[in-house]
């Protein structure tokens, strides 16, 4: 049976799954879908080290989902190898990876779709001062925009507003197995300028 990953934050951006993977996600390969009874929310916080504030680690938030009747959360969905899966684990290890094949629509016909949803151990009310990464909203934005306006307007309309500070710099997670299944192993190369970010 296949296996797919239904992307609704960073994986939607096929450049940096294709990091994690190791190898190149070609438009043609990806499914665009809606997760029937799921919302998507500004929730799962982990400590990073963000180079734009002098090596301060921070609480920095991500996107999460949350199963909640008579919403839906559009996103994508790509087959993955059950290598590759395990590699995502590592990628996603504050989320825990659930299976939500009925869930989707159009239906997944030949194997299963997974996806990561946050462990309530790293949800925000259990941290300080959380922040938004100006980083991710960017990846985010480039991800969402290569699937068309219709889908950037509905990502937008189905996501939490965002309330959380936003702060500049580039950030590395503490495990470095993570941070290279992430591209975040080249932490001192990342862009340090102000890019305009579009609020979810």
């Amino acid at each position: 049976m296949k296996s797919y990953i239904f992307g609704y934050g960073s994986l939607v951006n096929i450049d940096s799954a294709a990091k994690t993977l190791g190898r190149i996600i070609n438009d043609n390969q990806v499914l665009i879908v809606d997760a029937i009874d799921f919302s998507r929310l500004w929730r799962l916080v982990t400590k990073v080290i963000v180079n734009g504030k002098q090596g301060e680690d921070v609480n920095a938030v991500f996107l999460d989902i949350a199963y909640q009747r008579g919403k839906e959360s559009n996103g994508i969905v790509f087959e993955v190898s059950i290598d590759e899966l395990k590699k995502l684990d590592i990628r996603e290890q504050y989320y825990r990876r659930i299976d939500i094949t009925k869930y989707i629509r159009p239906h997944i016909q030949d194997g299963k779709v997974y996806t990561y949803q946050g462990k309530p151990e790293f949800f925000a009310e259990n941290f300080t001062s959380p922040v938004v990464l100006a980083q991710y909203l960017k990846m985010i934005d480039e991800g969402i925009r290569r699937w068309g306006k219709s889908f950037s307007d509905k990502f937008k309309a189905t996501t939490q507003p965002l309330n959380f500070t936003i702060i500049n710099g580039t950030y590395k997670f503490y495990n470095e197995e993570q941070n290279i299944l992430t591209g975040r192993d080249q932490f001192h190369r990342g862009r340090k300028r102000n890019d305009t970010i579009e609020r979810y």
